[in-house]
């Protein structure tokens, strides 16, 4: 090349040029700029794509690691269902003693099928009862300390329940182990969906977090084929509970050895003010440009602190952060916890403990070959869930109230069983069992963190999220405790009451609530992404009519006959995920003076530029 002349050199230069865009094109795994330099001193650019791949599996690694809380919590209610006759004949749960007395629950044969007392009832209410103490007190420490301290906090605590648990020789200490359990995965449950549904692109959003749902399925799976298995094996043998039970700290262990090789979420090192940390983390994630763009701005807002550069961090500024978020998106807290109110009032977390009584119950002989089949309907429904959540053709809305009505025709058949006997064999009623858990695993089952937590803000979600999962948690235990006794009393209408509440579910998600398929978390929240453009602009905060800002969640108010006709398409329209004709109108507008300039297609942080690699984006 030295030999040539200018004209010749030219040549040369745009034909590595042409060679280097077609490597680019044909070869996705290659990866980092390369700098040839000829020689005569002249430089080339060779650029190289960006590495696609990368944060694919970057983001599958964090999901898969942080979906284990799912896989455990699972193996747990389904194992403690499968072996929950050996553990209370080996502990002597109602076998006298304080606290014994248990009462007969008849079978509709007019045969005795189960026996039932309170502190055998307390072996799944005690883990909710813990639960409801970390939602409370401890989901704190994912926001102050960051997800991946408190995902490891969740393995610890989880290691020692199994441990109190296995190691128990009396029922006192089981149950002691059972709180503790329920603590580490209660805060687990407000942690782990937080840190997905952060990481997740918005258009898959929906499907990465409802794969927790999904490992509780497999998880389930696993520990009924693991329990049950064990039961009919060592027939009369007591105490292979402790042996099933053991294998539960499996997937904790494993988790705590590779948490803190994952990223760290954008969104919490946003609201802590960690400007570096961000970068690093939205570049290995692969987030999209736009995306980035409003987190670093958001990070150099709470880095600026109060004008000193000392940004205020700690429980105080947590504090302040929760009142500030009550009194603007007070809305969506109370959105999110009608939400997950309707997940245990419908009655599966019942269903599902104890579902070898309920098969008794409606005559089914040999309930323990049919356990298994509670993983595979589960494991079916959430795979709907994980189709359907994203798509356009099901979506949140579709997927929760057809999945209700249908656990409305479950119960109904199994209360038809149960009131005339003789009308229905006991085969339908167990389908129907199967179907109430398939359905509901479809419906809000699958949904339950992806609604909930996209629809919180960013600052205060792991916060909220407890506070909201604490509040419903009181329902889950009052079920738990008191189900067989209300199905001792009057098994129909305690069914029916729960048809009824599966009624108001699927008219609540038919009519109030929303649909943020697709949207950023941060399009989501009215104003944010407003406040962060007028920031970084130093332009005043625009005027809304009646002092709202315009958001998929509250529309604006209008007066008269052709304004109510107005509000209800606007309604109609956002209950499917859209305020106008087009995408752009279902984000939050700014009424600016400025120029809007046209916004370019979005793109992965630091991958490569159109003419080349991009060295400044990518901080290389």
């Amino acid at each position: 090349e030295a030999r040539c002349g200018a004209n010749e050199r030219r040549i040369v230069m745009a034909i590595a040029a042409d060679i280097s865009e077609a490597v680019a094109q044909l070869t996705p795994r290659s990866s980092g700029s390369r700098r040839c330099e000829s020689r005569d001193g002249t430089r080339i650019n060779v650029a190289a794509p960006a590495r696609t791949w990368q944060p694919q599996i970057v983001r599958g690694a964090c999901i898969f690691f942080n979906v284990l809380c799912g896989l455990t919590n699972g193996y747990d209610i389904c194992v403690t269902s499968a072996v929950l006759d050996d553990l209370v004949a080996d502990l002597s749960l109602c076998g006298g003693g304080s606290g014994g007395g248990g009462g007969e629950i008849p079978r509709v044969q007019d045969q005795v099928s189960f026996t039932s007392c309170p502190r055998k009832q307390a072996v799944m209410s005690t883990a909710a009862m813990g639960s409801l103490v970390a939602k409370l007190c401890l989901a704190w420490l994912a926001d102050r300390f960051g997800r991946r301290v408190a995902l490891a906090f969740v393995d610890v605590v989880i290691l020692l329940a199994v441990a109190l648990q296995v190691l128990s020789a009396e029922a006192n200490q089981f149950l002691l182990g059972r709180f503790v359990l329920g603590m580490g995965l209660g805060l687990a449950f407000v942690v782990e969906p937080s840190y997905v549904s952060e990481i997740a692109p918005s258009d898959r959003r929906g499907r990465y977090v409802v794969l927790n749902e999904v490992a509780v399925c497999v998880g389930c799976l696993i520990g009924l084929e693991v329990g049950t298995s064990l039961v009919r094996s060592q027939g009369d043998g007591r105490g292979v509970w402790r042996k099933a039970m053991m294998l539960g700290a499996l997937p904790a262990l494993l988790q705590l050895c590779f948490v803190f090789a994952l990223p760290e979420s954008p969104r919490w090192l946003a609201s802590q003010g960690l400007v570096a940390e961000l970068e690093r983390s939205c570049r290995v994630l692969g987030l999209p440009r736009d995306e980035v763009e409003v987190l670093q701005q958001l990070a150099e807002q709470v880095a600026a602190g109060d004008g000193t550069g000392r940004p205020e961090r700690g429980m105080r500024r947590l504090w302040k952060e929760n009142v500030a978020a009550c009194g603007k998106h007070g809305h969506r807290f109370i959105l999110a916890l009608c939400f997950a109110f309707f997940v245990p009032a419908s009655g599966v977390y019942a269903l599902q403990a104890y579902m070898a009584d309920i098969l008794r119950y409606c005559g089914v002989d040999e309930p323990l070959r049919l356990l298994p089949l509670v993983g595979w309907m589960k494991l079916a429904g959430a795979c709907v869930g994980v189709l359907g959540a994203d798509s356009a053709m099901l979506g949140r809305r579709r997927l929760a109230a057809v999945g209700s009505s249908m656990c409305v025709l479950a119960y109904l058949v199994i209360v038809w069983r149960l009131s005339a006997p003789d009308t229905l064999p006991p085969a339908l009623a167990a389908f129907a069992c199967m179907l109430f858990l398939f359905s509901w695993n479809a419906g809000y089952g699958s949904l339950q963190f992806v609604v909930a937590l996209e629809i919180l803000p960013n600052n205060v979600r792991s916060l909220w999220a407890g506070q909201i999962y604490a509040a419903t948690g009181v329902i889950e235990i009052m079920i738990y405790q008191l189900f067989e006794t209300m199905l001792l009393l009057d098994g129909s209408a305690t069914l029916l009451l729960f048809a009824f509440i599966n009624v108001c579910a699927a008219l609540f998600a038919c009519c109030v609530m929303p649909d943020l398929q697709g949207k950023s978390l941060e399009a989501g929240v009215p104003g944010e992404v407003e406040e962060v453009e007028l920031a970084a602009s130093g332009s005043p905060a625009p005027s809304c009519e009646g002092g709202m800002h315009p958001s998929p969640l509250r529309p604006a108010p209008w007066t008269g006959v052709r304004g109510l006709a107005a509000v209800a398409t606007r309604r109609r329209n956002e209950r499917y995920g859209k305020l106008g004709d087009s995408e752009e109108d279902s984000l939050p507008r700014v009424r600016s003076d400025r120029p809007q300039p046209s916004e370019p297609a979005p793109r992965v942080f630091g991958a490569a530029a159109a003419g080349g690699f991009d060295e400044t984006e990518s901080g290389l």
